[in-house]
């Protein structure tokens, strides 16, 4: 099992990165500019692969997940998921059925994918991370790259980088994101890992 997730990680991983824009002379600027477009939007559709390794689940599936202000709707197809699992969450609460029909519910979106699906995705802060943002009133560190465009974000014990940008109506959109665990004490751990390539977004 370990071989196929460390293949699938390196699928996912690409064999190349795109050619970055060239340097700006001011990278706070723009990050600042296009920080501010990102979080101006408030529908929008990803769509794509992700690769999950823990230290008790391993593997792939394919997503799509559709944000609104009033709800997420989170479908995930192949393997991690059983065949195919959908998350709704809204005002009500978070919903989860699996690929045998059996219903979940919780409050909270991260537990009930840990007590369904055995997943430990930060679903609490991934809302923001997949559109390259740091949520809000939470200390973060951040690194950009020449072009002005968000290359690494240290929030709420995981290190996000991103690895690869899609230009999406004049807006900048990350396409791929490697995600993990920061380790919080000096002692070694498995972190989890958790890579997303974004293949089509659908702005509103």
């Amino acid at each position: 099992m370990k071989r196929l997730v460390v293949a699938a990680l390196v699928l996912l991983s690409g064999c190349a990165l795109p050619t970055p824009p060239p340097p700006v002379d001011s990278p706070e600027q723009v990050w600042n500019e296009q920080r501010a477009r990102r979080e101006a939007i408030s529908r929008w559709t990803a769509t794509g692969k992700l690769a999950l390794n823990t230290p008790v689940t391993s593997g792939t599936a394919s997503f799509d997940w559709h944000h609104s202000p009033e709800q997420d709707t989170l479908n995930i197809h192949g393997p991690l998921g059983g065949g195919h699992a959908r998350l709704v969450a809204n005002s009500d609460g978070v919903f989860l059925t699996d690929s045998m029909g059996k219903q979940y519910a919780d409050h909270n979106a991260e537990t009930l994918l840990m007590n369904a699906l055995g997943w430990e995705i930060p679903l609490g802060g991934l809302h923001a991370w997949v559109r390259g943002v740091p949520l809000a009133d939470v200390l973060y560190v951040y690194e950009l790259d020449e072009s002005g465009r968000l290359a690494r974000l240290n929030q709420d014990g995981w290190e996000i980088r991103y690895r690869a940008w899609s230009d999406v109506n004049g807006v900048e959109m990350p396409r791929k994101i490697f995600m993990k665990t920061l380790p919080v004490t000096n002692e070694p751990a498995d972190p989890i890992d958790v890579r997303l390539v974004i293949r089509q977004w659908k702005l509103q």
